[in-house]
């Protein structure tokens, strides 16, 4: 079937024709992800329909089911399943999405009755102006307040470096220096306890920060807008993430001086004690 196809298209070109093979085959060689960034809504509906049926019973599904059933002008059935995402997950970023969707189906459907000036929420800017096919499509983006976000990241504190520094230590009598040993070792671990700490902080405030920026391609966008606001959702991300990442550094040079200071009494050990006489008894940090 297919080296009859590529005679036929080959034959076509050839005579300055265009020929249009059914797609429905090829269609399945695409995630619903694929098909809905390039447009086709009807063969990505029938692919998210599928995994649902299959037991994939996700709320992205669901929300993206029914982004396509509105793009394909099934408003009716679309709106069931964006009742069905709010219900599954009320708090999330699909649930709002889904929310905002129904008011938005509900106003316009008041406002085509009563012909009233009914105030809907405020559209996002990269849908104004779009060739978009239904009113009731997500925003590009429901705005997390930056109170919000800084009432979701974990606090910061930091520890200075205990004991004397790395220059002090220096400038000690050499027999000092080895009778440090023991106690910068610990201050090694103590140092490396703390970096622990700060990376599990980053770690925990990055997952705070998540949800900042939708990578799929919202209704109406086109690429450069989909770019461009995943962009800026990332430089805010990296904004809040910023003070996580000093935090992480802060306790990285720490840990550094902190080794420094306890290969610098190693090395007075093996000066200071030695037998068999030029034999290190403790070796290198």
């Amino acid at each position: 079937m297919k080296k009859r196809a590529t005679v036929i298209t080959m034959l076509a070109v050839q005579l300055g024709l265009v020929v249009f093979l059914p797609s429905s085959s090829s269609a399945e060689q695409w995630t619903w992800e694929e098909l809905y960034k390039g447009g086709n809504y009807i063969d990505a509906a029938l692919a998210l329909k599928k995994a649902i049926n299959s037991g994939q019973k996700t709320v992205v599904n669901y929300y993206y089911y029914a982004d396509c059933l509105m793009r394909t002008d099934k408003t009716a059935e679309a709106l069931d399943m964006y009742r069905q995402v709010y219900k599954m997950s009320p708090k999330s970023q699909y649930g709002k999405y889904a929310l905002r969707a129904m008011q938005s189906q509900t106003a316009q459907a008041k406002a085509q009755v009563q012909k009233s000036d009914f105030k809907v929420e405020q559209i996002a800017p990269s849908q104004k102006g779009s060739n978009s096919q239904s009113q009731s499509s997500p925003p590009a983006e429901v705005t997390i307040s930056d109170a919000d976000i800084k009432r979701r990241l974990p606090p910061i504190h930091q520890s200075p470096p205990s004991g004397p520094s790395l220059q002090e230590v220096s400038l000690w009598p050499l027999g000092n220096q080895a009778g440090y040993y023991s106690e910068a070792a610990a201050r090694v671990d103590a140092a490396q306890q703390r970096l622990d700490e700060a990376q599990q902080l980053l770690s925990r405030a990055t997952a705070a920060t998540g949800g900042l920026s939708d990578p799929f391609r919202h209704y109406g966008e086109s690429e450069a807008e989909t770019r461009a606001r995943v962009e800026a959702g990332k430089a805010r991300a990296e904004s809040f993430l910023k003070a996580y990442n000093d935090n992480v550094a802060y306790y990285q040079k720490q840990l550094e001086n902190e080794q420094a200071i306890l290969r610098l009494c190693t090395n007075a050990r093996n000066t200071w004690y030695v037998y068999p006489p030029g034999i290190p008894i403790y070796r290198p940090y």
